[in-house]
């Protein structure tokens, strides 16, 4: 359970309940911390999240596309300014 990839995303601390819960192995989770230390076990740190695109989008002819920026500026006497930019 602690190297199973479907349970990559949940931390060691919590891992440890889960499995108290589940029913499968009754350990503390300092217990859990040793015994990964002791045995050399690695928790799989693949990427979960898809990579992100390389190439933005792109448009084909002027005017296809617009878009509009929209900062929030606070000035010194503690009002707040849109400022939008096309």
């Amino acid at each position: 359970m602690a190297t199973s990839d479907d349970y990559r995303h949940v931390p060691t601390s919590t891992l440890s309940r889960l499995a108290q819960r589940l029913g499968k192995v009754y350990a503390s989770t300092s217990t859990w911390y040793r015994l990964m230390r002791q045995y050399n076990w690695r928790r799989p740190r693949k990427r979960v999240h898809p990579l992100k695109p390389k190439i933005g989008i792109r448009a084909a002819s002027p005017n296809e596309l617009w878009h509009v920026d929209a900062t929030l500026l606070r000035l010194l006497d503690g009002s707040k300014i849109y400022l939008h930019a096309d």
